[in-house]
């Protein structure tokens, strides 16, 4: 959970992963909404999301349906957006100042219409891009910069605790 500078409300995050690989994030951001990142993104303009948001009664109250329904996207691109838009959400997350995180192992979403399947390596990346404003290198330690194991350094031993994740990644 992030709080925002500009007041009391706070953006909340949700990230599923399954044996290693993203699952499903949901996300309360407002630009993180499927039609603000289609608009964004430029599949379709800001109109054609009016239009879509106020035919949503007449396709089962989904915007993906319902914008494959108007033929403003087909299901390719509704199924790449969603994909897309997954891991820039688990990017944006990476790029946090500050908030709140908790992990619950164990813990499974409601009804998934889209699993993801996502490697997470691909959205650990992005938010590295994301925080370091497009210069990841900037985030490697310096040359003469002395790692130590941290705290939980121990379970990465633990199979378990590395899930499927690729070799990269562990």
């Amino acid at each position: 959970e992030q709080s925002t500078t500009s007041g009391p409300s706070s953006i909340r995050k949700e990230i599923y992963l399954s044996g290693g690989r993203l699952h499903h994030v949901a996300s309360s951001a407002r630009e993180e909404l499927l039609g603000e990142y289609l608009v964004r993104r430029g599949r379709i303009t800001r109109a054609q999301l009016d239009s879509a948001l106020a035919e949503l009664s007449n396709h089962g109250g989904r915007l993906g349906d319902t914008l494959v329904a108007m033929r403003l996207v087909d299901v390719m691109d509704l199924f790449r957006a969603l994909r897309d838009q997954g891991r820039d959400r688990v990017g944006q997350l990476c790029a946090w100042k500050q908030g709140r995180v908790a992990f619950y192992r164990g813990s499974e979403p409601g009804a998934v219409q889209f699993p993801l399947d996502l490697d997470l390596s691909s959205a650990m990346m992005s938010g590295a891009i994301i925080a370091s404003d497009g210069r990841p290198d900037a985030l490697l330690p310096r040359a003469w910069a002395r790692l130590v194991p941290g705290p939980r350094a121990a379970a990465a031993n633990d199979k378990r605790e590395r899930g499927t994740a690729p070799s990269s990644l562990q």
